[in-house]
């Protein structure tokens, strides 16, 4: 057993060297792959506690290329223990956040994840104020992430749109694929109530980063843009024809960039359904809604798949699919 003969490897280090950080940390990660999480929560904090102490609890930044240094650890750390459904300890890891911090570790990754654990424990106000001290000490990408999120939950889009684009101007503290995430964001709170607004924001702020984007950004991308269009439809026959087919298009290209299934990628594929319906587009349907019943075999998705059986003449299939509709 391969994980079982690294597990032996690690222990011996930390025997013969206590203090061995490197080691603790490796099997952790053996521990966790192992889904002995408890284990790992131990090792794991036993890593970033020889880590803190070395540096007398000053924060730095993770260097780099570090494999585990201690934002990462804490972020590991609070994965096991607030959201492992397994453990779900979220009052104890706040209260062990709050020690760290207690001792003097001003670290903005430290202040977000004890906003992330507030929201756990159903304490918003506190959540927020523990984002904006997170954001005050030093910006960070999973803070605007997560605070971001906290502020759409509450309706306060505004604020979340001014919160990601305040960041998104900010070259210094992002890389470019980051910015150009919190600028799909701020497209994707505007798309309720300004479609078109969100257009702008797509074609004038996140295009020029069409290079750094990754396979999910780019699907993103083409996926509000698809959503945009379709909120502002040409008023006659033809235009919108045309509209469709470019919409039709744009979200091919997307899904062809990152198709993996999720509730994202399902709803994009259902608004290609919907288009390949009214276009006559009966073959590609097929195809589409086939591909969709594998991660969710919805009722009225099976319906609109009979419904494009039966104009091909798959009579037999279409009253197959039918009849699983009504199931």
């Amino acid at each position: 057993d391969t994980s079982a003969l690294a597990e032996d490897k690690f222990k011996e280090a930390i025997e013969r060297f206590p203090k061995f950080a490197a080691a603790k940390g490796s099997l952790g990660l053996a521990y966790a792959e192992a889904l002995k999480y408890e284990e790992a929560l131990v090792e794991l904090t036993g890593d970033l506690d020889i880590q803190l102490e070395a540096a007398n609890y000053e924060y730095e930044p993770d260097p780099e290329y570090a494999l585990l240094g201690p934002s990462q650890l804490l972020i590991l750390i609070t994965e096991l223990r607030v959201y492992n459904a397994s453990i779900e300890r979220p009052q104890e890891h706040l209260d062990w956040l709050d020690a760290l911090i207690a001792k003097g570790y001003a670290s903005p990754v430290a202040h977000a994840l004890r906003g992330r654990t507030l929201l756990k424990l159903g304490r918003v106000d506190e959540a927020i104020k523990a984002y904006e001290r997170s954001l005050a000490i030093e910006p960070t990408f999973g803070a605007v992430r997560y605070f971001g999120e906290l502020l759409r939950k509450l309706n306060r889009t505004d604020d979340a749109i001014a919160l990601y684009d305040k960041y998104a101007q900010m070259e210094d503290a992002f890389t470019g694929r980051e910015r150009a995430e919190f600028l799909l964001k701020r497209a994707d709170a505007e798309l309720a109530s300004a479609p078109l607004v969100a257009l702008k924001t797509l074609e004038e702020e996140v295009a020029p980063f069409d290079k750094q984007l990754s396979a999910e950004q780019a699907f993103l991308y083409h996926w509000t843009w698809a959503q945009a269009q379709l909120e502002n439809m040409p008023a006659d026959s033809a235009g919108q024809r045309a509209k469709l087919d470019e919409i039709q298009k744009r979200l091919k290209v997307g899904l062809g960039a990152f198709n993996e299934a999720n509730e994202v990628t399902y709803s994009a594929q259902y608004a290609l359904v919907n288009i390949f319906l009214q276009t006559g587009n009966y073959s590609e349907l097929i195809l589409t809604a086939e591909d969709m019943l594998k991660f969710r075999p919805a009722p009225l998705l099976r319906t609109t798949l009979a419904t494009a059986l039966d104009q091909i003449g798959e009579f037999d299939r279409a009253q197959e699919h039918w009849r699983m509709a009504l199931e």
